[in-house]
């Protein structure tokens, strides 16, 4: 083979080598332009839900909307301040826009996309026993920053007091009923597993009778129910006297 032939030949392996190279480089180049992309964007989604998080901390209660209604049972939902509510929007604009599950999964690990209805939380309410509230599951993104007992204030002031039994309460309600018993600004009365939370606008009378009410077999059968302690300062209360108003 002459000299010449061979020398064809090195050469066409020669700019083979080359455009495999240059194929190579094309697709690193582009894999981190994508990189890059992707940590522009997380970056950017991080600030939303820092933002949205933030700004939910500094809400003390929350407006709370009927949904549904029936003879027994009140639907509810929790709306934000309007800011808040921009603020959903955005993360929800920016996921639609970026269509990448791992953002998704960022916001929503749940999985299910029709968790993004519940960042505004629902709530239940049995009307003929005692306000008996239900939170729908609160989602992982809010869980943490005390939406839950702000939810539950925010109920205790729109009826002046909501109920509670253990037998259907999750982990996060026991959680949440717990910070409510230390709440200065609500009057909580326990037996066992019963509470009852009021508002300290309802009056005293109101508060009495109903705790009466809603404890009366307790009391009748001698069970102590435990009064709120700011509830005794308030009215100088000194001694357990709520059996003293049930008739044997």
């Amino acid at each position: 083979m002459s000299k010449y032939i061979k020398g064809i030949r090195r050469f066409k392996m020669i700019m083979l080598e080359h455009a495999i190279d240059r194929n190579i480089l094309k697709k690193y180049n582009n894999f981190f332009s994508d990189v890059n992309d992707v940590k522009t964007n997380l970056k950017q989604l991080k600030i939303l839900i820092f933002d949205f998080l933030e700004e939910i901390k500094k809400l003390n209660i929350f407006d709370i909307v009927v949904t549904e209604k029936s003879d027994n049972l009140y639907r509810y939902r929790c709306n934000y301040s309007s800011c808040v509510q921009f603020m959903i929007s955005d993360i929800l604009k920016f996921l639609d826009d970026n269509n990448n599950d791992k953002f998704d999964k960022i916001v929503f690990p749940e999985g299910d996309n029709i968790i993004k209805d519940n960042l505004f939380v629902k709530i239940e309410i049995e009307t003929n026993n005692f306000n008996r509230i239900h939170i729908n599951e609160i989602p992982i993104i809010i869980k943490g920053i005390g939406v839950g007992k702000k939810v539950y204030k925010s109920m205790i002031e729109k009826l002046n007091y909501v109920s509670s039994i253990g037998e259907d309460r999750t982990i996060d309600a026991e959680l949440i009923l717990d910070s409510i018993l230390y709440d200065i600004d609500i009057y909580s009365f326990v037996c066992d597993e019963k509470i009852i939370s009021f508002s300290k606008k309802y009056s005293y009378d109101n508060i009495i009778s109903t705790v009466i009410k809603y404890f009366e077999y307790e009391l009748n059968n001698n069970y102590k129910v435990i009064i709120d302690s700011n509830f005794r300062k308030k009215y100088n209360i000194e001694y357990d006297f709520l059996n003293d108003f049930v008739k044997k």
